[in-house]
């Protein structure tokens, strides 16, 4: 069973990016806590590299930021490339499929949305009816 689950920070303030496709995704780093600690009795920090598709790499891009708290769960995956001087490498990142505010998350952030050249300039903001006034915990 591929089944991972991390409580940490954003090392980074996350970017969102697309494929050539256009879709839309965000890599960013988590710094996740050790269990034991070393010598001198400090505790080490590991620098996790994630990747999250579509709506969720939308919100994340939107509501957090650099040391922003979140519990990721997804699968780990591994891929090989070839570097500058033909040998393999490889290398591992969690592919986010659900995620989880630690901290009060805001239901919509006014935080500038970054984005990289090739992604697409307009994302649509939420529209919030009436009717969702119950769900976002008070009058609108």
């Amino acid at each position: 069973m591929n089944d991972i689950h991390l409580l940490g920070t954003l090392a980074d303030a996350p970017i969102l990016k697309t494929t050539k496709q256009g879709k839309y995704y965000c890599n960013f780093r988590l710094n996740v806590n050790r269990y034991y600690e070393n010598t001198k009795g400090e505790k080490g920090i590991d620098v996790i590299p994630c990747v999250v598709w579509e709506a969720g790499a939308t919100t994340i891009c939107r509501n957090l930021e650099k040391g922003s708290r979140i519990i990721v769960h997804g699968t780990l995956q591994t891929k090989s490339v070839i570097d500058t001087k033909s040998r393999e490498r490889f290398a591992a990142e969690i592919v986010v499929l659900r995620f989880e505010y630690v901290d009060d998350a805001p239901y919509y952030s006014t935080r500038k949305l970054e984005i990289d050249e090739n992604a697409y300039e307009n994302i649509k903001k939420p529209e919030i009816d009436v009717e969702d006034k119950d769900v976002i915990g008070g009058d609108i």
